[in-house]
């Protein structure tokens, strides 16, 4: 009788130990995968987080120009004018940006040619 259950006993202290190895395998390849989806889901968010700031960015610069605009059209001075150009680059180099760094197969299609957004010259204002 003493054997026998010996003999049940390894068999269980197996079974158990097996049990016990195939968690933890499945319970390291989880936390692996689990993590490598964590940084690629922090990864897109911080790119997520710098389009938002750029296109904030852009948005409140494209409403700077406009109103620089109306200003440099209204009293035409050359510090306005600069304003203006300072503005224009900003906008040029965030809407490169955004066409460098398409997101989707459509913002790879929307893309412009070089040069899209029209210099402003010096010179006086349009009278009417």
């Amino acid at each position: 009788m003493k054997w026998i259950n010996q003999k049940i006993g390894r068999q269980l202290m197996f079974a158990f130990y097996m049990v016990f190895i195939a968690l933890s395998l499945t319970s390291a390849i989880v936390y692996t995968y689990t993590e490598r989806k964590i940084d690629q889901t922090n990864a897109t968010f911080d790119d997520l987080r710098e389009r938002r700031t750029n296109a904030n960015t852009l948005a409140n610069e494209w409403t700077l120009v406009q109103s620089n605009v109306k200003s440099y059209v209204l009293f035409g001075t050359p510090e306005i004018l600069d304003t203006i150009k300072a503005n224009q680059r900003e906008i040029n180099r965030l809407t490169t940006w955004f066409e460098k760094m398409p997101f989707t197969n459509k913002e790879r299609n929307m893309r412009s040619p070089p040069g899209h957004f029209m210099m402003i010259t010096s010179g006086p204002p349009f009278h009417c």
